[in-house]
């Protein structure tokens, strides 16, 4: 295995950096604890393993694996000021978006369904998200929703008139 890339932390008024992980892989995907005293990440611990996400707390330790051995994969990671880790992952051809409670360490899926979700943003107080859906029968539009994906609705209608005009196909699952 190659350690690749580490985290270092640089005071904001400059100084010298400060190396917080030195694991074997890639860390990625950085985001600050709403107290800014823990950082969560995403790395492989194996060149062959699943990405995981960690957290390390910034003044340095050992990184902590929230993840164990769930099978999928975390992307898009994001920690809301609530204390809860937001990520997507890829489940069986969709994507889901998943919180997770690092005390808990149990992901729960928010939002999902026969599609694909991405480019997703919060508010200032992470209450309402914003994101990108689309599906064999439903070309691409932008939708709204509370943090805990309840509310869901639409924002766009670019397609409404190709839809209009097209009978999309659908696919079997098997």
């Amino acid at each position: 295995n190659r350690n690749d890339s580490d985290i270092f932390v640089i005071p904001a008024a400059g100084g010298t950096p400060r190396r917080i992980t030195t694991a074997n892989g890639d860390e990625g995907q950085l985001t600050w604890s709403p107290d800014s005293r823990r950082i969560a990440f995403t790395a492989s611990p194996m060149r062959t393993a699943s990405t995981r996400i960690f957290v390390v707390d910034a003044a340095g330790g050992t990184p902590e694996n929230l993840l164990g051995d769930w099978q999928y994969e975390p992307e898009q990671l994001n920690w809301l000021p609530d204390g809860r880790l937001i990520f997507a992952a890829s489940i069986g051809g969709r994507t889901a978006l998943l919180s997770l409670d690092p005390t808990t360490k149990k992901p729960v899926e928010l939002l999902s369904g026969r599609r694909r979700l991405s480019g997703f943003d919060w508010d200032g107080d992470g209450k309402t998200m914003v994101y990108v859906a689309t599906s064999l029968t439903k070309p691409t539009e932008l939708f709204i929703a509370s943090a805990d994906g309840q509310g869901e609705r639409q924002l766009t209608r670019f397609n409404d008139k190709l839809n209009s005009e097209i009978a999309w196909s659908d696919a079997e699952r098997f």
